[in-house]
């Protein structure tokens, strides 16, 4: 009789817990990007499963598009930059950061600005009247370049800014479409290792500090009813970006297949500084570039836009 009410005292246990109760199938949406790599990893090595999650995985070309598949309810998670997180909210669609993954600082070296060689772009001054690819326009990426323009007294409307998503980077440097790309890892490593790329300004150096590049969000609508599943997904995260951290020759491995990426692109790859949590004054950097690069029409509070 004791052994029965242990059983069943570990079996209620176990269905307070949303994690353990049933399998939660989850759509998370992201594009081509090496941060993506924890939540690959939870996923590969059966972390989103010890969670109770089942997430499948779809990689579009544009981080912008990433709000309207949320809304549309074509995904219930999505890995979208931290401006487009703020842009959106500033336009009415309403999303919440949830958990993070890699942020930029100074001196990191997982992003920056890569032009041909030859194109005789080597300071900030040289990019007024060249033409420069970006993932999207309005992307994390896009801002912080423009905010170390801004800070070497550069105006970003001098330059030709036009969107190249990051697997079609390759080309259009190559090709000469473009003068310059905003590039980050896995392809920033691959554009450097190609012989006609050099780099041309790390602009996480003109940031006051951390800020999340890319973070899981949802609708508010979604955060109001499934807690649960939020709980469960941040738990998860937080474990994968232990995981990558402590294995990293593992998550290369991960990203390369996953990713369909050449094996020897990733190996010497730098680790991004992985972040699990977001907060509201990792945020508040982004909004405070995009206040002075004149891009919002409201006064936002970094506040509202992280799930509490």
């Amino acid at each position: 009789m004791r052994a029965g009410r242990h059983l069943a005292l570990l079996l209620a246990i176990a269905l307070s817990h949303p994690a353990l109760a049933e399998t939660t199938k989850l759509r998370l949406v992201h594009t081509f990007s090496s941060l993506i790599t924890p939540a690959l990893v939870a996923q590969d090595k059966g972390i989103f499963a010890a969670h109770g999650l089942d997430v499948s995985f779809t990689q579009i070309a544009l981080n912008s598009s990433t709000p309207a598949a949320l809304v549309s309810n074509s995904a219930d998670i999505g890995f979208v930059s931290t401006s487009t997180l703020v842009q959106a909210n500033d336009g009415g669609i309403a999303l919440l950061a949830i958990a993070g993954t890699g942020v930029a600082y100074p001196g990191g070296t997982n992003e920056a600005a890569v032009t041909r060689v030859g194109a005789g772009i080597v300071k900030p001054a040289d990019y007024i009247g060249r033409r420069v690819g970006v993932p999207g326009i309005g992307v994390v990426v896009d801002i912080m370049f423009r905010n170390w323009l801004m800070a070497n007294q550069v105006d970003p409307a001098k330059v030709n800014f036009v969107e190249v998503a990051n697997p079609q980077q390759f080309d259009a440097l190559r090709g000469g479409s473009v003068d310059a790309v905003i590039a980050n890892d896995p392809q920033l490593y691959h554009l450097l290792h190609a012989g006609f790329g050099v780099e041309a300004g790390r602009f996480m150096d003109a940031l006051p500090g951390e800020m999340p590049i890319l973070i899981f969000a949802v609708t508010q609508d979604y955060a109001a009813t499934h807690r649960d599943v939020i709980a469960a997904f941040q738990a998860a995260n937080r474990e994968a970006v232990a995981y990558v951290e402590t294995h990293p020759d593992e998550a290369r491995a991960v990203l390369a297949a996953r990713l369909k990426i050449a094996p020897d692109v990733v190996t010497d790859m730098d680790i991004p500084r992985l972040r699990p949590e977001v907060s509201a004054a990792q945020i508040g950097i982004m909004v405070d570039m995009l206040r002075r690069q004149g891009q919002l029409q409201h006064d936002l509070d970094p506040a509202t836009l992280v799930y509490k």
